[in-house]
């Protein structure tokens, strides 16, 4: 029998939705809860993460990793969608940007800087995805709200073609990034491409085509295709316990812990690292996710994967969806 569990990286290719490649994953390992942790475009290729059975529970953390990604901006005309699937209006009395005008305008796009997501995406309005309105021609004023690009450059420029780099928090729109420069600059511009490098620790080297899955669990190999736990939760620290806390973790008590790994959490919280940890027996399996509190002294459960579920066959309980 496959595994009922687990977290997997999918090279995505250029066409389906996100949700088409967790229906079609569905579909491969005979599995209903499947979820993808961070939406990409039907344009967008590339890391595509997917969780199954009770991991899909972990989805907010691993969202919440940072995001690399290569995208094909193209100058001298915008799109209402902010790519190149929209309707596009060429620019007129177009002046072409020099590299030195482009490496400047793009310097105002780094650090932490307020952005406006497109009207064409995921996020939801009164219940109703904003993608849904906007094709309706439907008037939608998303807020502004804060971002982090922590490196964003050029890797080629040849007009009207503008290679990027982009290494950004969870939330950040690279279609906006590229509607805003054009305005900046003048010209327009809107996103050609787009391929997602990596969320996290997660990249292209642990990824997948659907098609290769498919032989996997044909064969019985779908376990080599999994990450690890750790790997895919790199921002938290690891904590590991011994059988009988994690006896009271398994059952969301309150779980005292040593000096040394009081220390840790102290030291994390001192270097701006994250207050949640992920729990760890001494074999390496993953119990669920905590944060700390009493100063470091005490875990606190935050999502506890119980070893019970972890080894049901039925995999068909709870949410079908991460975002």
């Amino acid at each position: 029998m496959p595994p009922r569990e687990g977290i997997l990286v999918i090279d995505k290719d250029e066409g389906p939705t996100s949700h088409d490649v967790v229906s079609a994953m569905r579909r491969i390992i005979e599995m209903r809860r499947i979820g993808h942790c961070g939406t990409l475009d039907p344009l967008a290729t590339g890391v595509l993460v997917l969780c199954f059975g009770p991991y899909t529970r972990l989805s907010e953390w691993i969202s919440a990793e940072e995001k690399e990604y290569e995208s094909v901006f193209c100058l001298g005309a915008s799109s209402d969608t902010g790519d190149s699937q929209g309707e596009i209006d060429e620019t007129v009395d177009l002046r072409v940007p020099s590299p030195e005008e482009i490496k400047t305008a793009l310097d105002r796009f780094k650090g932490a800087i307020q952005q406006v997501p497109p009207a064409f995406s995921a996020i939801k309005v009164q219940g109703v995805r904003s993608h849904y309105l906007a094709r309706r021609k439907q008037p939608i004023q998303h807020q502004a709200r804060e971002v982090f690009v922590s490196e964003l450059e050029v890797r080629r420029y040849d007009f009207p073609e503008l290679v990027v780099r982009v290494v950004c928090s969870k939330g950040t729109y690279i279609r906006s990034i590229a509607c805003d420069l054009g305005s900046f600059l003048g010209c327009g511009a809107y996103v050609k491409t787009l391929r997602r490098a990596r969320v996290g620790r997660l990249d292209l080297s642990c990824s997948f085509k659907l098609d290769e899955i498919r032989e996997a669990v044909k064969t019985g190999e779908l376990a080599r295709c999994l990450v690890s736990p750790a790997r895919a939760l790199c921002d938290l620290t690891r904590v590991m316990l011994e059988p009988e806390q994690l006896a009271v973790f398994e059952h969301g008590g309150l779980v005292p812990i040593d000096k040394e790994a009081a220390e840790t959490a102290r030291q994390a919280r001192q270097g701006g690292g994250r207050i949640e940890c992920a729990v760890f027996d001494a074999r390496e399996k993953l119990y669920g996710v905590a944060r700390w509190e009493d100063g470091g002294n005490t875990l606190k459960p935050m999502k506890v994967l119980r070893q019970t579920e972890l080894e049901r066959a039925d995999g068909c309980v709870g949410r079908d969806d991460c975002v």
